[in-house]
């Protein structure tokens, strides 16, 4: 299939996992809290699917390395995560079961961008600097469904997001099955990689700390978002209007993404986002209204997609081609896995027992703390690069 054609599929697939994940990822907290589940059996259905999410990017970016076969992969892991849903419409109602099935939906969903993202990247011919309009295809899809989705949850009932997602879903595998590729070719080598090495890479390891640290604010606002809108005179309805102000303004950020990183180092850019993140978590704690938390949602979209689309590419530069499957599965498990585990803690038991303004002290002392982190590496960086240019 010739290139131009792969990266238009490719940004089409994008666009589809996310148009239909923006069905049911983003309602089905809000739909558990209409059921009367509180903050704390929340929080644990979302620990408990993460902890599963965890242990799939491993797994399965494991199998994916070890076959290199990521697309077979994918394709396996979105067929169970579409048999998971329509599982969840049946278990949703009662408690064990729920929790149970939410635990599979994790194992499968949290690597599926991971493994995404693999393949493209590994993909024979591909530029990998256009990784950012690529992604792009990913934030209008869920901008799209989100910004219109959350009127007919209104209108229709929760029972929507399930029919929803199985439709959509349905698209993005007959779509990603007739994606025909070539995978990257590394030198045969008899020397064994571990992935136990990603961990003695220094500059790996401190970025997925403090990628950690960031995302530790996002997941709390994304996981508790019908809370947090609920405090303010909102509903179901902001939620997915906020969401589609991130994401299109996240489309605009990958589409200008290769730009600005061809002038921008990684560890600058990743400042500006500690700063705008910051910045988005005060103003959405001294909000009062739906539209001025909604407005904030803008400042979420520009950092993430700074953020993601450096990352992404970044990790790419440090780790051989055998072991992309697992680096970037494993910073997907610590950026989406571990910061939601900690974020749903933190959440679950400060909005039940202390109210949601306690929520948001710690959320902004994480957000400060990260902004903290992320300076001190730039200020290391910059005096190593100084003293070897004297």
């Amino acid at each position: 299939m010739h290139t131009h054609r792969i990266q238009i599929n490719f940004t089409i697939i994008q666009f589809l996992l996310w148009f239909s994940w923006g069905t049911f990822g983003l309602f089905y907290i809000a739909y558990l809290e209409d059921l009367g589940y509180s903050s704390k059996l929340i929080a644990l259905t979302i620990i408990l699917s993460t902890v599963f999410g965890i242990m799939g990017q491993y797994v399965l970016g494991f199998i994916s390395d070890k076959t290199s076969k990521i697309k077979h992969v994918f394709l396996g892991a979105l067929f169970m995560l579409i048999l998971f849903v329509i599982g969840f419409g049946f278990a949703a109602k009662h408690v064990l079961p729920m929790i149970m099935i939410m635990s599979l939906i994790g194992f499968v969903w949290l690597p599926l961008e991971s493994l995404l993202d693999s393949w493209i990247l590994s993909t024979k011919g591909l530029d990998t600097s256009l990784y950012g309009f690529m992604r792009a295809g990913a934030s209008f899809g869920f901008a799209i469904m989100t910004l219109f989705f959350g009127g007919f949850v209104i209108k229709y009932g929760y029972d929507i997001i399930v029919y929803a997602y199985v439709i959509t879903a349905g698209f993005l595998w007959i779509m990603a099955f007739l994606t025909k590729t070539d995978t990257i070719k590394e030198p045969h080598t008899k020397e064994k990689i571990y992935v136990k090495s990603l961990l003695k890479n220094k500059a790996y390891i401190a970025i997925l700390i403090y990628s950690m640290l960031l995302f530790i604010t996002h997941m709390g606002v994304n996981n508790f978002y019908i809370y947090i809108f609920k405090n303010i005179g909102g509903n179901a309805s902001h939620i997915g209007i906020s969401a589609a102000f991130a994401a299109f303004t996240e489309v605009i950020g990958f589409v200008y993404a290769r730009r600005i990183i061809s002038k921008i180092a990684p560890l600058k850019i990743f400042l500006i986002v500690g700063f705008i993140t910051f910045l988005r978590v005060y103003l959405l704690t001294v909000a009062t209204t739906p539209t001025q938390a909604i407005l904030t949602a803008i400042l979420q979209g520009i950092g993430f997609s700074l953020f993601l689309a450096s990352f992404k590419l970044y990790v790419v530069k440090i780790t051989p081609t055998r072991l992309l499957a697992s680096a970037q599965t494993i910073a997907a498990g610590v950026t989406f896995g571990l910061s939601s585990i900690v974020a749903s803690l933190l959440g679950g038991f400060l909005i039940d027992d202390y109210g949601i303004g306690r929520f948001y002290d710690i959320l902004n002392l994480v957000a400060l703390i990260a902004l903290i982190y992320i300076g001190l590496l730039f200020y290391m960086d910059y005096k190593k690069r100084k003293s070897l240019t004297e």
